[in-house]
């Protein structure tokens, strides 16, 4: 047990035992969704949905065929969200949509390697 944490530490993971793997699955599905982050208040659902897109690395065209949207209206959707955000520009949107994105894709990889 002991050799197998170390190992998972080295290889840049986390350990954490049967016991309280089994407490934090535990309190993470009792929970009850929060609601959305506050500083994404503004924002639609489906400005929601582009914005979480984004972070997860999707490109305006598959964000299109995923939403069965156009282009066009993604960007139209960005551009709500920049504006809605105070945002200056796309790098700036991505930057922050990448940025809540992380905590969802880094627990779903953690769980994985558990």
């Amino acid at each position: 047990m002991l050799l197998t944490a170390i190992r998972q530490v080295l290889r840049g993971g986390v350990y954490l035992s049967a016991r309280m793997r089994e407490l934090l699955l535990n309190k993470t599905l009792a929970q009850e969704p929060k609601g959305r982050d506050p500083s994404l208040g503004p924002l639609t659902d489906r400005e929601l949905e582009v914005f979480m897109l984004l972070g997860s690395g999707k490109l305006n065209r598959e964000i299109a065929k995923q939403m069965k949207v156009s282009v066009k209206t993604v960007d139209a959707y960005r551009a709500h969200i920049k504006q809605k955000l105070r945002l200056k520009n796309g790098m700036q949107l991505i930057r922050l949509a990448v940025l809540h994105a992380q905590p969802y894709s880094s627990a779903i990889r953690t769980s994985t390697a558990i």
